[in-house]
C-alpha cells in the first residue's frame, strides 16, 4: 500500500471516544484495525498490513488460526472459569505436555534429539507481569528457606519485567520508576552482558539491597531497542550463581536463549531449583502466561 494512505483510518468518533475514557498508557498510532487473518490486518480504511508486531510479541500463530477458533468456540459453549479449587479437565494434560517442552533437548539446528529428564510443575496465570510476580513469590520463598532469609533480586539494566510495582521495581530502568515512588525494596540491576558486574554483585550485595537469592533476566531485552544476552554471558550467570545449574550443551536451556521477554530467574544459592515465567509466546495471544518450577520432585517451596 501507499506510504501516503497509512495513518488516516481512524474514525473521527472512535478517536473521540478513546481520548475522552481511555488512560493512554500506550501512545496510540493512527490507525484502527477491523480485522485480521494470518500474519495480514486491514484496517477500517481498507488497506491491508503485515503484522510484524504481533501483539507486542503475543500473537505467535497469527489472527484468527481456525483451529484456536474452532477449539475457542467449543470451549465457551461448554465452560468457562471456575477457579482453580476445583479439578477441570485438560488442565494438567496441558501442563504435562508443557513441562515435557521444557525438558526437551534439541540440536543447532532445532531438531529434538531427547529430554534432560528434568521434572516441572507449573502455575498458569493470566500475563506476563503475574507471571513475574510469581517467579519473585517463589524464588523469596526459597530465600527464606533455604538461604537465611535473602531476599534481593539482581537484574539488567535496560530490561522490562512488567508494569506491577513489584515488576516495575524489578526493571532496570529509571524512566519507569518515575511518578510511582516508593517502589517495593528488594531489587538491584547490573549491565546485561558484564559478568565481571553480576559477579561482584551477587558477592558484596549492600545498601538497601541483598543478600541475593535469585538472578532474574530476560534473554533478549526488548522494551528499549533489541539487545540480545550473550551465551556465554548467561551459561557464566548460571556458574556465577552458587548452586544454579547449568543445563548440558544442546538442550532448549543450554544457552538460555529463549524468546523475547522471558525472563530466566536463578535462584543465588541452593541444589538445583530453577524459576522461569514465561508470558508473551506462551499465551497466542490470549490473556495467559505460566510460571514453572523445577527442584527435587519439581516441588516448589510451599504454598502462596
Amino acid at each position: 500500500m501507499a506510504a501516503a494512505n497509512i495513518g488516516r483510518s481512524v474514525p473521527e468518533d472512535v478517536a473521540a471516544l478513546d481520548d475522552t475514557y481511555l488512560m493512554h498508557t500506550y501512545g496510540r498510532l493512527p490507525v484502527e484495525f477491523v480485522r485480521g487473518e494470518g500474519a495480514r490486518l486491514w484496517d477500517s480504511a481498507g488497506n491491508a498490513y503485515l503484522d510484524f508486531l504481533g501483539g507486542i510479541g503475543a500473537l505467535s500463530l497469527g489472527h484468527g488460526h481456525p483451529r484456536l477458533v474452532a477449539a475457542l468456540e467449543e470451549q465457551a459453549g461448554r465452560l468457562w472459569q471456575v477457579g482453580n479449587y476445583y479439578y477441570v479437565e485438560n488442565r494438567g494434560e496441558l501442563a504435562r505436555d508443557v513441562a515435557a517442552l521444557l525438558a526437551t533437548t534439541t540440536d543447532g539446528a532445532g531438531h529434538v534429539t531427547g529430554s534432560t529428564g528434568s521434572a516441572f510443575k507449573l502455575f498458569f496465570s493470566n500475563s506476563g507481569a503475574e507471571s513475574n510476580e510469581g517467579a519473585i513469590k517463589v524464588a523469596r520463598r526459597w530465600g527464606e528457606t533455604r538461604l537465611g532469609g535473602a531476599s534481593a533480586i539482581l537484574t539488567a539494566k535496560r530490561g522490562f519485567h512488567g508494569r506491577t510495582l513489584a515488576t516495575l521495581s524489578a526493571t532496570g530502568q529509571e524512566a519507569f520508576h518515575r511518578s510511582f515512588l516508593p517502589l517495593p525494596q528488594g531489587f538491584d540491576s547490573v549491565p546485561l552482558n558484564d559478568l565481571g558486574a553480576l559477579e561482584a554483585r551477587l558477592d558484596e550485595p549492600g545498601g538497601e539491597c541483598g543478600p541475593f537469592c535469585a538472578v532474574m533476566l530476560e534473554c533478549v531485552q526488548g522494551e528499549g531497542g533489541v539487545w540480545p544476552a550473550d551465551a556465554d554471558y548467561l551459561r557464566g550467570g548460571r556458574g556465577g550463581v552458587p548452586g544454579a545449574r547449568t543445563p548440558p550443551r544442546g538442550g532448549r536451556g543450554a544457552d538460555g536463549l529463549l524468546p523475547l521477554r522471558r525472563a530466566l530467574l536463578l535462584p543465588a544459592g541452593g541444589h538445583r531449583a530453577r524459576r522461569r515465567d514465561h508470558g508473551q509466546g506462551h499465551r497466542r495471544g490470549l490473556p495467559h502466561g505460566r510460571v514453572r518450577g523445577e527442584g527435587r520432585g519439581g516441588r516448589p517451596p510451599g504454598a502462596g
